[in-house]
């Protein structure tokens, strides 16, 4: 008799820790749903954000930014945003990357929009450098409304077998002239 019940109570145990371990293996599948829930729960808007690209080792921050990549090649966009006080800040929905114009570059953007691959195409012949806009827009109303706040990252797709040398152009601020 007590061996029977000692059994029985090993049975129950072993369901239960067959129902510990489900559990388990339900929470680390939602764990990222449920961080995306708080997360939209307990994030005030976005207020500005912050774009930086990569390609290779070469890598520019900012909200407005230019770099030279070479054609055929890859590299990663990343953008982040924070609210007034600059903790982080959220978006409503994710951000959408645009090139422009689009045969020039191709963009992967991830499930998220927080990050992209960008995959450069090749010049034409007679072209030593082709321009690309990169661009990120988010909408940071968290209602019904839109507030966007555009990123914008100038991609110079040079062919470096064509010789061209890239330089820069530096302009001074621009002022508004009086009204007459």
């Amino acid at each position: 008799m007590f061996a029977e019940l000692l059994e029985e109570m090993q049975r129950t145990e072993a369901r239960i820790m067959a129902r510990f371990d489900k559990l388990e293996t339900i929470l680390a599948d939602q764990g990222a749903k449920i961080e995306e829930i708080l997360l939209a729960v307990t994030l005030p808007p976005a207020e500005k954000g912050t774009l930086r690209i990569t390609f290779g080792s070469n890598t520019k921050e900012g909200d407005n930014l230019k770099m030279k990549v070479p054609m055929n090649s890859t590299g990663t966009g990343t953008v982040s945003y924070t609210k007034k006080n600059g903790g982080k800040g959220r978006t409503d929905g994710p951000p959408v990357w645009t090139a422009d114009p689009p045969e020039f570059a191709t963009l992967t953007p991830s499930s998220d929009g927080l990050t992209c691959s960008i995959v450069t195409a090749a010049v034409p012949e007679d072209t030593p450098v082709q321009s690309v806009i990169i661009s990120v827009d988010a909408d940071s109303d968290l209602g019904d409304g839109k507030k966007d706040i555009v990123l914008t990252g100038l991609l110079d797709v040079y062919d470096p077998d064509q010789g061209a040398v890239l330089g820069e152009i530096s302009f001074s601020e621009f002022v508004p002239n009086p009204v007459v």
